[in-house]
């Protein structure tokens, strides 16, 4: 079982003093609430239900690998 700890982190920009104050505009970009005490549950749940096809991602990055100069 993973541990979760509360960490403080300065804000260094207006956008992430909105975010951590959870205020207009900046939370209308996220679909969850800080203050929302089950929110890395809530989070967690999401990602185990997420399905990645790692052939496939990995094709894309090979396209992408192949078509960009400075990648190479």
């Amino acid at each position: 079982m993973i541990k979760l700890e509360s960490v403080s982190v300065p804000a260094t920009s207006r956008f992430a003093s909105l975010y951590q104050e959870q205020k207009q505009p900046v939370v209308d970009y996220f679909h969850y609430q800080l203050k929302d005490e089950t929110v890395y549950e809530n989070r967690l749940a999401e990602l185990k239900k997420q399905i990645i096809s790692t052939r496939k991602l990995s094709s894309k990055y090979k396209e992408l690998y192949e078509t960009v100069p400075y990648f190479r």
